[in-house]
């Protein structure tokens, strides 16, 4: 019984090696008509992208934003479409923070001989300032093959047009502290808004693998905004000029690509 199971075994095992040769022959011949393969992939062409950035900015400001704040982070999500000739397409959200206001003291008619503002408890508050500011644009750019790591990758160049907003956050224990609540604190929040321009220069860098792609470079931005306020607590009435606020940054971003599914090139004789 048993050499019984072990000549269907070899026959049946004989079966699927000559099934394998037989389609290994015909694969070989199929391979011979169309001639060499190559997948269509990262390395070797073009492919349509999305890329998701998780990005942060180092800014330097400049013209009228240099005369009210310091340095600016910016940590922002920037979406973009890639196509197949390396044109991209897509928008940035970037939420802008600092901690150094530089436009003067903007509470000195609220302070007390020591420099504090009192509460409505009677205990001493001092308060701290801070840049609060969002950014939003619309970006076109080309990757181009200048010191290309491979098709997908290389020197980069963009233009955004949007909006940007930017204004002065007042910390304090605003529960004993009402002067500076509320609608109160908008006497002292240096409101502006309005047109936003960015030109970037920078390195994109797609490999083979989703998770080690990177993207870095400077840009330059000019905000064409004006106050927001008709009237401020320690200025008064507020005259709506026009502003222009300069920004120059470094950025680096870790992105996401999402590719089209990959393809095989055949090359037919």
């Amino acid at each position: 019984m048993e050499a019984g199971i072990l000549a269907r075994m070899m026959r049946n095992l004989s079966t699927l090696c000559l099934l394998v040769l037989l389609l290994g022959l015909f694969g070989r011949a199929e391979a011979q008509r169309r001639g060499p393969s190559l997948p269509v992939g990262v390395g070797d062409s073009t492919l349509l992208a999305g890329l998701v950035h998780v990005e942060y900015t180092a800014l330097w400001p400049g013209g009228d934003l240099a005369d009210r704040y310091g340095f600016q982070n910016g940590v922002g999500l920037r979406i973009d479409l890639k196509n197949r000739h390396n044109w991209t397409f897509g928008g940035t959200a970037r939420f802008l923070f600092g901690t150094r206001i530089v436009e003067g003291d903007l509470l000195e008619a609220l302070r007390g001989p020591n420099g504090f503002l009192i509460g409505t408890d009677g205990f001493q508050y001092l308060p701290i300032f801070n840049m609060r500011g969002l950014q939003f644009a619309f970006d076109v750019g080309k990757v181009t093959p200048l010191f290309a790591a491979n098709p997908n990758s290389g020197l980069s160049v963009a233009v955004g047009v949007g909006y940007m907003q930017h204004r002065v956050l007042l910390d304090v224990e605003r529960d004993f502290v009402p002067q500076v609540e509320n609608d109160y604190a908008k006497l002292y929040d240096r409101l502006s808004s309005g047109l936003w321009l960015r030109q970037r220069v920078g390195y994109l860098y797609c490999g083979g693998s989703r998770f080690l792609n990177l993207h870095a470079g400077v840009e330059c931005s000019q905000g064409f905004t004006q106050d927001r306020r008709d009237f401020q607590g320690d200025l008064g009435a507020v005259t709506q000029t026009g502003r222009l606020d300069l920004q120059w940054g470094a950025f680096v971003s870790w992105v996401l690509p999402i590719y089209e599914n990959p393809k095989t090139r055949y090359f037919y004789d």
